[in-house]
């Protein structure tokens, strides 16, 4: 797990981060802050956060929280498809992505928290070369 302890603070540019094998999961404690942009280009444009893609419903049911009045502001996706994603305790949010900002298996807000997603892409990310075909998405290949 990456935990992010009470009062921490993470910044980070052009960041991907990368949860893989036993118990892989982001918990963000009480009155952290949280911002980061993902990479602009590459194999993982776009991609700010992405759990084990070979984890086949291992992580089913698995809580993926921010908690009690964290701050979170994110430039790309947050891709955890085998995990519930839990924004807790007047937690704020704010997701920004010129194609998908959130993917999970549950998506659960409680208490007094917001989540903002908005779909600019503020950083002239080439969204069309990333996904072929479509003119916006996010996906993943092997």
């Amino acid at each position: 797990p990456l935990r992010i302890g009470a009062g921490s603070i993470l910044n980070g540019t052009e960041v991907m981060i990368a949860l893989t094998g036993e118990n892989s999961i982001l918990d963000i404690s009480a009155n952290s802050s949280v911002k980061l942009t993902s990479p602009k280009d590459g194999v993982y444009a776009n991609i700010q956060f992405m759990s084990d893609r070979i984890a086949d419903g291992k992580f089913k049911g698995e809580e993926w929280s921010t908690i009690s009045s964290s701050q979170i502001e994110f430039d790309g996706v947050m891709y955890l498809p085998e995990q519930d994603i839990w924004f807790k305790g007047g937690s704020q949010i704010k997701a920004n992505s010129p194609s998908h900002a959130l993917i999970a298996d549950q998506l659960w807000v409680q208490d007094t928290s917001d989540i903002i997603v908005t779909s600019v892409n503020t950083r002239g990310i080439d969204v069309a070369a990333m996904n072929g075909v479509f003119k916006y998405g996010a996906r993943l290949v092997e």
